[in-house]
C-alpha cells in the first residue's frame, strides 16, 4: 500500500520492485559452488476511488494481479477500473 501515491507513480514503483527482486540470486547451499535460486513477483496495482468499499479495492487489485500473472509473471499491471 502506497499512501497518497499517484497511480502512474505507484505502477512505476511496482515495476521497479519486480526488476529489483528478479535481479537478486540466492545461494541454495553454503559454499561458493552452490546452485542459485532466482525469485520473481507479479504485482497488481490499483487506486482507491471515492465510493470504493474495501471489497471493491481488493477485487480490483486481485484482477490486476491476475492480469500480471497472465502476462507471463514477473511484471506489474495496473487497473483503474
Amino acid at each position: 500500500v502506497l499512501e497518497c501515491a499517484v497511480f502512474r507513480n505507484a505502477l512505476k514503483k511496482a515495476r521497479q520492485i519486480c526488476t529489483t527482486i528478479a535481479s537478486v540470486r540466492y545461494a541454495i547451499g553454503e559454499n561458493q559452488t552452490s546452485d542459485y535460486l532466482s525469485v520473481t513477483v507479479s504485482i497488481g496495482v490499483t487506486q482507491l476511488k471515492k465510493n470504493d468499499s474495501v471489497a471493491d479495492l481488493i477485487a480490483r487489485a486481485d484482477k490486476a494481479l491476475y492480469d500480471a500473472k497472465q502476462k507471463g509473471k514477473n511484471c506489474a499491471v495496473g487497473r483503474k477500473s
